[in-house]
Order: structure tokens, then C-alpha cells, then sequence
């Protein structure tokens, strides 16, 4: 059995969502993936055969970049990080509150 939990992360303060596609070196991919699992901002990750695909979340556009200059881009494999800010969810299972 799988859970997955959908919700509006605007409500907890963290409005902003960016897609990352991040890729690593071969023997780096194991390494990245794991320890961006750790990392508060990372909302989902998944590998692939090169590449890891994640969603983060953050407070604002500032937090992001820090987020890509900080912890993201000092972790060794990284070889190339591209980002997209998503402006707007047009599918996305959220419950609004009961009037």
C-alpha cells in the first residue's frame, strides 16, 4: 500500500513550488537522491536513470535561489540543475475548508 498526502502548502506558509531537474554523475545518483530526501524543501523526488526530478517548496522567490545555491548546489555530483517555478496548479487534489 502507498499514501500519498496532497495539500495546499500556501496554507502552512510556503506559497511558492518550483519542478528541479537535477542531474548528477553516475556513481553520485544514490548519494544526491538520498540526502535531498533530508532536505525541509523537497516536497517529492524521484530518479531516473541520470537525473533526479524533485518538487520543492518554499516561503518565497528568495528562498529558492537560496535553496539552489545553498544546500542544492554545494552537494558533490551535482553536475547541472534546472529549475521551473510553477505559477499556477491547475490539477491538484486539496480539500477546501467546510463553510
Amino acid at each position: 500500500m502507498y499514501v500519498d498526502a496532497e495539500y495546499d502548502t500556501a496554507v502552512l506558509g510556503f506559497p511558492k513550488k518550483a519542478m528541479l531537474w537535477i542531474t548528477t554523475s553516475p556513481g553520485a545518483l544514490d548519494s544526491v537522491g538520498r540526502t535531498l530526501a533530508g532536505h525541509d524543501e523537497v516536497a517529492f523526488a524521484s530518479a531516473g536513470p541520470s537525473q533526479i526530478v524533485a518538487t520543492v517548496v518554499v516561503r518565497d522567490t528568495a528562498a529558492l535561489y537560496a535553496y539552489l545555491s545553498g544546500p542544492l548546489g554545494r552537494l558533490e555530483g551535482v553536475r547541472h540543475v534546472e529549475a521551473t517555478p510553477i505559477l499556477r496548479g491547475v490539477k491538484q487534489l486539496t480539500y477546501r475548508p467546510a463553510r
